[in-house]
């Protein structure tokens, strides 16, 4: 028997050799991993096993306040009590709540909502706030309910309620489409956050950092005890908001509003373009949008044909008309082309003939001859028409788009939309394909044709004549800037 017989001595001892190599990297590698386990990664893994064995459960923080240039609340948060009952299967909670039915004032349908929405082996919260007799009622029984839980919540509450609804703004559940934002990173699923107007504008300011407490589950999820208060991280609360609104005058506006018609009225201080009031309507209350109805209450504005939740403020776009002929003089006085005391040379009769085209003033029988004094005076449209031409079309919408109409004015709220007018003779090509008519400056001059503003542009144009000429930027926080 040769040695390269597989049973020679001397083979037998090449296999056992390579077996033992084999099984010493083997327990070699295993030796390794077990070391990085046990040893440089047992933080790590300490941490996971502590992340399986507890829950945070987030705590809301006290969310900042909105107040006016007087001091007073346009938002505020005030705690509330809420019923929550501890974790069990669903009949028991069903049960549960049937024995709290008469002092709660629970319909059955309530009851069933409220146990298919909670969540299984967490606690059962009631929606609907607690009043002071339901309250008290539960705090004396409470040795016979020590499944009941009574906690405390912060709520929002608009005082002024419609009457600065689109100003305000109202919060609501982040949106899946929120979330994938990176404009929303750090905010979590099921978090209120302002959804419009100035709660939307400076959430991050009016938030703060939500707080969080701690139970222990077990290896099936269910909760088995509730860690110490001292170990919970208390939420920071959001920074109050300073206004320039006047309330009071908001409410003035929103109580002499002709019931029934839609529009908008805006007020600002024009030294600094701080906003007095800004106001819509139709209007709706944002406190309705915070409560238990408030999934039926959304959906009846946004099924309403007056559309409510439209803020015409910053929103609607309106034909300026007669209130862009100041714009037309202003431009006119700055080229030089308007002498303000001067009479134009063709007096008003009902109207006036340009490129082929007669073009009327709202008054049949005419205006006459007219100054600037006497053209604003009378809002003559024959007298505009001849200052227009004066200026020539490419020169008029070079100063409109030079003054903002074909922009923001870049207020503190979101949403605003940009006004409608040409940059330049070859907007109407790229818009219409073909360019403006010879007759076309007779339209834009007295605020028709392609143009289209917000209110809240020409109470800027408005507040920066009465002033030094400068439009200042529109606000309504006194000491912050918008979330970015």
């Amino acid at each position: 028997m040769g040695p390269r017989h597989p049973f020679h001595p001397h083979a037998r001892r090449r296999r056992a050799l390579r077996a033992g190599a084999a099984l010493a990297l083997v327990l070699g590698l295993w030796s390794a991993a077990f070391f990085r386990v046990q040893v440089l990664q047992a933080d790590h893994y300490r941490l996971w096993a502590e992340r399986n064995r507890l829950r945070e459960l987030v705590i809301p923080a006290p969310r900042g306040l909105l107040l006016d240039r007087h001091g007073h609340l346009a938002a505020t948060t005030e705690p509330v009590h809420v019923l929550e009952l501890r974790p069990a299967p669903a009949a028991v909670q069903r049960a549960r709540l049937d024995t709290l039915a008469p002092v709660l004032g629970l319909t059955p349908a309530a009851m069933d909502s409220a146990v298919a929405q909670a969540q299984p082996r967490e606690r059962l919260r009631l929606a609907r706030p607690l009043r002071f007799e339901q309250v008290a009622w539960l705090e004396e029984h409470r040795f016979r309910y020590p499944w009941v839980l009574l906690t405390s919540r912060p709520e929002r509450r608009y005082p002024a309620g419609p009457a600065a609804a689109h100003v305000v703004g109202y919060l609501g559940e982040i949106s899946e489409a929120q979330l994938s934002d990176p404009r929303w990173a750090g905010y979590r699923r099921g978090q209120l956050v302002g959804q419009m107007g100035l709660e939307r504008a400076y959430d991050r300011w009016l938030g703060g950092r939500a707080g969080a407490r701690y139970v222990e589950v077990d290896a099936t999820g269910r909760v088995v005890r509730e860690l110490d208060d001292r170990a919970a991280i208390p939420p920071e609360p959001g920074r109050d908001v300073p206004l320039t609104l006047d309330l009071e005058l908001q409410r003035y506006v929103h109580a002499i509003w002709p019931r029934g018609k839609a529009g908008a009225l805006v007020a600002l201080d024009p030294a600094t373009g701080g906003v007095l009031a800004l106001y819509s309507a139709p209007t709706f209350d944002p406190n309705a949008l915070l409560g238990p109805e408030r999934g039926r209450a959304w959906r009846a504005l946004v099924r309403d044909p007056a559309r409510p939740l439209l803020n015409r403020a910053i929103q609607g776009h309106y034909p300026p008309a007669s209130t862009f002929k100041l714009v037309t003089a202003a431009i006119a006085l700055e080229h030089g082309v308007l002498d303000p005391g001067a009479r134009m040379p063709i007096p008003c009769t009902g109207g006036l003939t340009y490129a082929g085209r007669y073009a009327r003033c709202w008054r049949p029988e005419g205006h006459g001859y007219l100054d600037l004094a006497g053209a604003i005076a009378h809002s003559c449209n024959v007298y505009f028409y001849q200052v227009g031409i004066r200026l020539g079309l490419a020169e008029l919408l070079r100063a409109g788009a030079r003054l903002g109409f074909a922009g923001r004015t870049g207020i503190d709220l979101p949403g605003e939309r940009r006004g409608t007018f040409p940059d330049g003779l070859g907007w109407y090509r790229r818009t219409f394909g073909h360019g403006p008519t010879p007759s076309e400056v007779l339209s834009v001059a007295i605020g028709q044709g392609p143009n289209a503003q917000t209110p809240l542009r020409l109470a800027q144009f408005y507040a920066a004549l009465a002033t030094d000429g400068r439009a200042r930027r529109p606000h309504l926080a006194r000491r912050a800037e918008p979330a970015p």
